[in-house]
C-alpha cells in the first residue's frame, strides 16, 4: 500500500477524472507510488465506466494500486460517508487527495465534508462552462488555482472512452508537398484520375500494368493516359508493376494523407495525438482522421471525387449518417467534420450537416490551401 491515495467520484463523462489523474500523477506529484479510490454508483458500473477510468489511469502510472470501486448511494450524504468511513478503517494513508469534479451535486459534498476532517487532504474541483476550458481549482487547504494545462494523447483519450481500435502503422505514402500539388493538379484538371479509375473497374488484380493498355479505357483520353504515366514516373514508380497500396493512394488516399497532413500542420499536434485511417473495433468503422486537440476528440471523414457526378450527394449523405453514428452509438463529446473535393455541395446538404452537428469543408473552402 502506498504512502498517498487519489479519490475521485465517477460519473458518466470520464475525460475530466482522466486529465486530473495524468497532471497530478505526472506533473503535481510524480511520485512512484500512489493508489486511487474511484466512489461511483450501480449505474456507472453496469456502463464500466470505472473500469475506463482505472485502466487510463495505468497508462500514467503503471505502479498505480486501484481499488474496487465504492458502490453509493448518490443522493445519500449518510450512506456516502459510512462507506468511506468503512474503507478507511481498513486502510492508512499520511496523504489524500480527492478530485469532487465528477459524480452528483451529494457525491461532491459527502466527500468534501469527509475528506476535509482528515489529518492531511486535499481537494480540488474543476469547473465547468460550456466553450471555455477552466483552469482547476484547489478548494482545500486553501482556495488557489493550478495550472492543470495538461493534454490527452489519441491512445489516452480513447482509451478513457472504453475504445479498442486499431491505428495505421502507414501513416504517409506520400509526403505533404507532393499530396497538394497533386490536388492543385487536379483543381484544374477535375478528370485527371479517371484514367486510373477506369483501369481499376478494367483490372482488378493485385498490381496495375500502365504498359499493357492497348486500347484506352471508355471515356478516356490521351492526355488522362499522359497525366497518369507522369505522375508514376515522378514518384518514381514501375508503370509495369504498380503495388496494391498505390491503388489504395490514387483512389483516395491522396486526400485521407492531404487533410491528415494538413490537420497536423495547422495545429501543431504531434504524431502522438492525431492518427490516420483508424479503426474502432466497437463499430467496425474506419475514421479517416481523428485527432485530440484542446482535449477534445475530432473525428474527420474525408471523401474525394475523382469525378464529378450526380452520386455525388448520395456519397456525403453516407459519409455524415456515419459520423452520426459514430456519435449517437458511443454517446462521444466530440466533433465531427466531412473534408470533400467536390465543390458542389448543395445549400441543403450544408443544412442537413449542420443539424447533426458537423462541419462540411468542401473544395471551395480547400482552394487556398
Amino acid at each position: 500500500m502506498a504512502n498517498q491515495l487519489v479519490v475521485c467520484l465517477v460519473s458518466e463523462q470520464t475525460i475530466p477524472n482522466v486529465q486530473f489523474l495524468k497532471w497530478y500523477f505526472t506533473c503535481k506529484e510524480p511520485i512512484e507510488e500512489v493508489d486511487l479510490l474511484l466512489v461511483t454508483t450501480k449505474e456507472m458500473e453496469k456502463s464500466g465506466t470505472s473500469d475506463k477510468i482505472a485502466n487510463t489511469a495505468k497508462k500514467f502510472k503503471h505502479s498505480c494500486q486501484v481499488y474496487l470501486p465504492i458502490s453509493v448511494e448518490e443522493y445519500d450524504v449518510q450512506d456516502i460517508k459510512n462507506k468511506l468511513g468503512t474503507f478507511f478503517k481498513e486502510h492508512r494513508y499520511e496523504k489524500v487527495v480527492a478530485n469532487i469534479t465528477g459524480g452528483t451535486k451529494i457525491m461532491s459534498l459527502a466527500v468534501y465534508q469527509y475528506i476535509t476532517e482528515m489529518k492531511d487532504s486535499v481537494v480540488y474541483y474543476k469547473p465547468y462552462k460550456k466553450g471555455q476550458d477552466l483552469p482547476l481549482k484547489q478548494l482545500f487547504p486553501e482556495q488557489k488555482t493550478e495550472s492543470d494545462d495538461v493534454s490527452l494523447n489519441l491512445d489516452e483519450y480513447l482509451s478513457a472512452l472504453g475504445l479498442d481500435y486499431e491505428p495505421n502503422d502507414e501513416k504517409s505514402f506520400q509526403n505533404y508537398s507532393f499530396n497538394r500539388e497533386l490536388y492543385k493538379c487536379l483543381r484544374k484538371n477535375s478528370n485527371g484520375l479517371r484514367f486510373f479509375t477506369a483501369l481499376n473497374t478494367k483490372n482488378e488484380d493485385e498490381t496495375w500494368n500502365l504498359c499493357k493498355m492497348d486500347v484506352l479505357p471508355n471515356n478516356c483520353y490521351k492526355s488522362d493516359e499522359i497525366f497518369a504515366k507522369n505522375i508514376v514516373q515522378y514518384l518514381k514508380m514501375d508503370p509495369e508493376r504498380l503495388p496494391k497500396n498505390f491503388k489504395y493512394y490514387i483512389l483516395g488516399g491522396w486526400f485521407e494523407q492531404f487533410v491528415y497532413q494538413y490537420v497536423r500542420n495547422k495545429f501543431q499536434l504531434p504524431d502522438s495525438q492525431i492518427a490516420l485511417n483508424i479503426k474502432v473495433k466497437q463499430t467496425n468503422n474506419e475514421y479517416d482522421v481523428m485527432y485530440v486537440y484542446e482535449n477534445k476528440l475530432h473525428v474527420i471523414e474525408c471523401k474525394a471525387f475523382l469525378q464529378e457526378s450526380n452520386k455525388i450527394s448520395d456519397k456525403i449523405t453516407e459519409a455524415l449518417y456515419k459520423l452520426k453514428a459514430l456519435k449517437d452509438s458511443l454517446g462521444l463529446a466530440s466533433q465531427e467534420y466531412f473534408y470533400t473535393t467536390t465543390k458542389k455541395v448543395s445549400e441543403a446538404m450544408f443544412k442537413r450537416a449542420k443539424d447533426l452537428k458537423i462541419t462540411i469543408v468542401d473544395g471551395n473552402m480547400l482552394e487556398d490551401l
